[in-house]
């Protein structure tokens, strides 16, 4: 990283005394929180043009971003108004900013490289000031070694517009180098290069960056354009050029739509052409563009590797732009005898397959020096998440004898975790998704990071994994960035930045905290220590009773052993715990003097069955209202939204409102449900007492392997069971079928159904239809058969039509065991997709993950059976005092 002195030139002549002091706290907060040494200079700017080093000119507090900060040496600021927005990773850092700091956030930064612009500038300039949200937009105008008068017309133009940065490089290493080095400064979602000579519709970058938004498998969208050959052509009196393509694709396309062909010969069609918008994520994948290797088509070029990345396309057939064809262009300069004919004939032998969408089986890539300069000039300009992403593809498609050199770069700047266990999951997981593979190396780095260190995280490694939490803040999630800042604080024991940052990701959406808190956390804190955290739900492991507890639970139901789990940590004495099988005991329950007396209602299902009326459950209000007039105090805890066999809906949930109106706390297993009970009148009553879990029988091994033989289970393949009673809520019946298909399709595929089944329309199927793979046991098994069978498992199914807390899920994961379950209820937060199980929506998902759970390639599976058994040692019961 750079550890130059950083000198920030501020000219505040445009400030009063009070906002200048602002900007100097601003400033003074990067003193003390980047790394490197930072000089502020007060007083007015030289004369820019004399200048002959690198620099920046900025007139806001957003357009100073941690990237400028890591790569610039000089930087000139004359703000025009008090400190606003605040780069996103500085923001983090910052205990209680002054009113009006907020986290700044762009949508799009767009590059433009200005060399010899004078011809071009005013219509540039005026065009890039009408786009719609311009303020939404980071534009990084970079001169480089222009010889050009541009820089006092820029200058006035950023001092006219906060978004805007100046920066002046004293030499031009080229178009695609420029925006490769801008590209690197970025901290917009999405980027796109903002040429001189061409101009935009007023909505394009925003029609474009909605698209985008609205479409998470497409990462490079553009647009049919108006041609010109006049000069500076206003936007506004275009509307009767040409239309260039005339016949391109709508919406969505593939690689085989950027060629053309032409006397038998693949020509380039490059769509994307002149000012598309992408993902700056696709950089962390395919790198940079490349000049050297493919000349002015770098851009297309950059587009084919990217579809090998399995990257998606997408064409708006309206003009929304007008693009000068000039024979002085970059791209039109002697096309018929340059070298660019040349680079395009090497780049159809390269990616030429894709025309017919076949497979690229090799293509030039640079040596692997060059890739590893590529990943650390992203790293020391502050683009670490690219760089780190970068990193990780070229170690993927390296030799692994030959990783010695970009493993110690890893381990340099990413800690010791950067190591075979990281780095084997990334590679085998290419079905997962490129995101998913990035996040999930993130936060193994993260989670790794300080492990086994006497000294704790290294400054460095703490600082660049911090920046790459930022990096993913702005560009993938807000919120679950928030979620890595606090996972990292948690990780260099610093509990009151993880309380903030916690904080800061929940006040984004209760609900979706609650679902993917655990995809960052991975159960390194349970749900009632992080909604203490958050100020979420009261947790009922808060205190510790101060006196003797009394306590009858209502029902007692026979052979459930979460009863006696739960109430483990309270049954000695002289507490004492008495259980009610019938409502009408309840009168039974005594009041002890120096006792806290308490009546803790778990399951009504006998309460709101078919043929139980309102005044029977009116009745069973007022027994439990006469014991709370004598003293004992009502606890409920909500296992279902509804009950299984729910006949009337209205009457059920009246009666639940009049229980949680009556009780004086009410338990839910996890915080998520407050959102997904919709019918609770508030949320002043409810406490988390989380499912935790299911005590083991521990079998031997020879158990194990007898009933496998018994059954006969597959020694090699992949055995998915299902388990428990079989009753119609669980909507078995709609897998079936699929499941009956893969049986006949996948010869290393084998399902298990085991439970006593008293879902008719199941029996009547299952009498049709057989498989020597189909294994049904329709029998009670006692808890020594059923964990040898779960244990003899690869995976266990959970299958239901509504759920909120499914006790099998807990059983499986208290054996270590993954689970294939549905995205429903309380399910999704205690299986993280693809780490210690898998979330299906359809029977046809599930098929999809059946299929690559049944093919040769084990890593996905014994994976996830570790972070099982990972999550087995982490799950702990809650407390219900």
């Amino acid at each position: 990283m750079n550890d130059k002195p950083l000198v920030l030139h501020c000219d505040f002549e445009l400030l009063g005394s009070s906002e200048r002091d602002g900007w100097l706290a601003y400033l003074n907060e990067w003193v003390a929180n980047i790394w490197r040494p930072i000089q502020i200079v007060e007083g007015a700017l030289p004369n820019l043009d004399e200048l002959s080093e690198n620099f920046a000119f900025i007139s806001s507090s957003a357009a100073l971003s941690r990237k400028l900060v890591s790569t610039l040496d000089r930087i000139f600021v004359r703000p025009s108004n008090v400190v606003g927005g605040v780069d996103s990773w500085l923001s983090t850092r910052l205990i209680e900013p002054p009113t009006g700091w907020h986290s700044q956030s762009f949508d799009v930064s767009l590059i433009s490289s200005i060399y010899s612009g004078d011809e071009f500038m005013d219509g540039f300039l005026e065009n890039a000031s009408s786009f719609e949200d311009y303020g939404r937009c980071q534009h990084l105008l970079v001169r480089a070694g222009s010889p050009g008068n541009e820089l006092e017309k820029l200058v006035a133009y950023v001092q006219k517009h906060p978004n805007a940065v100046l920066i002046n490089m004293n030499r031009d290493p080229g178009l695609y180098e420029v925006w490769n080095y801008a590209g690197r400064l970025t901290t917009g979602k999405y980027v796109s290069n903002a040429n001189l000579d061409d101009r935009r519709a007023p909505n394009q970058v925003m029609r474009l960056n909605s698209v985008l938004e609205a479409n998470a498998k497409v990462d490079v969208v553009s647009s049919a354009l108006r041609v010109c050959k006049v000069k500076n052509l206003r936007w506004e009196d275009s509307a009767g050029c040409e239309v260039w393509p005339k016949d391109g694709p709508e919406g969505c396309y593939t690689a085989n739509e950027l060629f053309r062909s032409q006397g038998g010969a693949l020509l380039s069609r490059n769509l994307p052409h002149c000012m598309p918008v992408w993902r700056k994520s696709l950089h962390a994948y395919v790198g940079d563009f490349d000049e050297k290797l493919y000349g002015s088509s770098a851009d297309w070029a950059f587009w084919l590797q990217a579809s090998t990345k399995d990257a998606g396309f997408y064409f708006e057939s309206e003009p929304l732009g007008l693009y000068l064809k000039s024979e002085d262009g970059y791209w039109q300069r002697n096309l018929a005898g340059d070298p660019k004919s040349r680079f395009d004939e090497n780049i159809v032998r390269e990616f030429g397959a894709l025309a017919h969408d076949e497979p690229v089986r090799e293509y030039c890539k640079r040596p692997l020096s060059l890739q590893l300069a590529i990943v650390q000039r992203r790293i020391e300009a502050g683009g670490v998440l690219g760089g780190l992403g970068y990193l990780l593809e070229v170690c993927s498609e390296t030799h692994i004898e030959d990783l010695t050199l970009a493993f110690a770069m890893g381990r340099y700047y990413f800690g010791s975790g950067f190591n075979e266990d990281l780095f084997a999951p990334y590679r085998g997981g290419f079905e997962a998704g490129r995101t998913y593979r990035l996040f999930d190396a993130l936060v193994g780095l993260i989670g790794y990071a300080g492990s086994g260190q006497t000294d704790g995280m290294p400054e460095r490694v703490q600082r660049l994994l911090s920046f790459a939490c930022a990096d993913w803040l702005e560009s993938e999630s807000e919120q679950v960035g928030f979620m890595l800042m606090a996972l990292l604080s948690k990780r260099c024991v610093n509990a009151s930045d993880e309380k903030r940052q916690l904080q800061a990701a929940y006040a984004l959406g209760e609900q979706t905290f609650w679902s993917c808190i655990q995809t960052v956390y991975r159960f390194e804190s349970s749900a009632t220590d992080l909604a203490s955290l958050v100020d979420g739900c009261e947790a009922g492991s808060f205190h510790k009773p101060s006196v003797p507890l009394n306590l009858y639970c209502y029902p007692n139901v026979t052979g459930n052993e979460y009863l006696s789990l739960l109430y483990a940590r309270v049954s000695a004495e002289p507490n004492q715990i008495h259980f009610l099988s019938r409502a009408g005991q309840i009168p039974l329950a005594e009041k002890l003097d120096g006792f806290e007396n308490i009546i803790h209602v778990h399951w009504i299902n006998e309460l709101v069955k078919p043929g139980v009326t309102d005044s029977e459950r009116e009745a069973f209000l007022r027994l439990l209202l006469e014991r709370k007039s004598s003293g004992f105090q009502i606890y409920w805890t909500i296992h279902n939204y509804l009950s299984h066999a729910c006949e009337d809906q209205v009457s059920e949930l009246a009666f639940r409102r009049a229980l949680y109106t009556l009780a004086d706390k009410v338990f839910v297993h996890h915080p998520l449900a407050a959102d997904l009970l919709d019918w609770l009148p508030d949320r002043s009553k409810l406490a988390v007492c989380e499912h935790g879990p299911i005590a083991r029988v521990n079998p031997v091994h020879a158990e194990v392997v007898d009933l496998k033989n018994r059954i006969g289970l597959l020694d090699s393949g992949f055995v998915l069971s299902c388990i428990g009673q079989v009753k119609p809520y669980k909507g078995l019946m709609s897998l079936l079928p699929t499941i009956y298909e893969l049986l006949v399709e996948l010869p290393k595929f084998q399902f298990v159904l085991a439970g006593r089944i008293s879902d008719k329309e199941v029996l009547d199927w299952l009498s049709s239809h057989s498989h020597p793979r189909l294994v049904v046991l329709d029998k009670f098994l006692d808890e020594r058969e059923l964990e040898c069978l779960m244990l003899a498992s690869d995976a266990g199914l959970l299958s239901y039509k509504n759920i909120l807390t499914s006790g099998a899920l807990f059983h499986w994961m208290s054996l270590g065991r993954p689970v294939l379950g549905p995205r429903m209820g309380l399910i999704p937060p205690y299986v993280v997709d693809g780490w210690n199980g898998c979330l299906y929506e359809s029977a046809a998902d599930l098929a999809g993950l059946i299929r690559r759970l049944s093919s040769g390639d084990k890593s996905l599976l014994k994976d996830m059976t570790k972070n099982s058994a990972t999550v087995a040692d982490r799950l702990v019961w809650g407390r219900v005092h």
